[in-house]
């Protein structure tokens, strides 16, 4: 049998979807729960802002705040696939994350 190579992100990656509100704003509180409630399932990490489309319509502070959601939410649970890139661009109006390395 042939051996699989190690998964540094484990088995099951999931790109997340991002809930929005009623009136169109990024619903943070059912971001938190869908992410506890993907780890809860069997994912091994979550991918935010990725494959499934919102990503070119958020701002980089809409952005920012769910993957900080997120990652508050899985804590040490999943990770979080290339969120440092986000966390580490300056804020500047332009975009980016606060400047946390």
């Amino acid at each position: 049998m042939t051996q699989l190579s190690p998964a540094p992100f484990g088995r099951v990656v999931t790109a997340m979807v991002t809930p929005f509100a009623a009136h169109g704003s990024v619903d943070l509180p059912l971001t938190s729960r869908l992410a506890q409630h993907l780890v809860a399932q069997g994912s091994d990490a979550l991918v935010v802002c990725g494959t499934t489309g919102e990503s070119p319509t958020l701002s980089w502070d809409e952005q920012l705040a769910l993957i900080k959601t997120v990652l508050d939410a899985v804590g040490e649970r999943a990770p979080v696939p290339a969120t440092h890139l986000v966390l580490m661009l300056p804020t500047d109006g332009q975009g980016g994350g606060g400047g946390v390395a």
